[in-house]
């Protein structure tokens, strides 16, 4: 029997490469890092502190669905933006501060998590 060899050789690529496509094809593949980041814990809140949180949570909640209902469909997340600030801005000042900007009266809850926003997290009260 006849000893059939396959023999590979390479070709020059029929486009000239660009140097950014020539860094390209030379840059070795990317590692995934080894180790995810670890999440940071939360610390451990007071029974009393996170039902206030949760119920001043589901208020907040509330009352942006309602205002967002309020405006039209196509518009509405640019309009609340422009009225109210980003959704992430308001959930990332004190709690307190971000009732005040949305028209949300003052509960007992608020007074239990002054210096907090709407994770939980401390924060410094600034008062704009």
């Amino acid at each position: 029997m006849k000893d059939n060899k396959v023999q590979i050789s390479e070709c020059a690529p029929l486009v000239p490469l660009s140097n950014k496509l020539r860094q390209l094809a030379q840059k070795p593949a990317l590692e995934p890092p080894t180790k995810p980041q670890p999440v940071k814990p939360t610390p451990p809140m007071a029974n009393n502190v996170q039902q206030a949180l949760m119920q001043v949570q589901q208020t907040f909640d509330l009352k942006v669905q309602q205002l967002l209902s309020q405006f039209p469909e196509a518009k509405k997340h640019t309009l609340f933006k422009l009225r109210f600030g980003t959704l992430e801005a308001l959930k990332a000042m004190p709690i307190a501060l971000a009732f005040k900007k949305l028209g949300i009266a003052e509960t007992p809850a608020l007074r239990v998590l002054q210096g907090l926003n709407y994770h939980g997290e401390t924060v410094a009260n600034k008062a704009t």
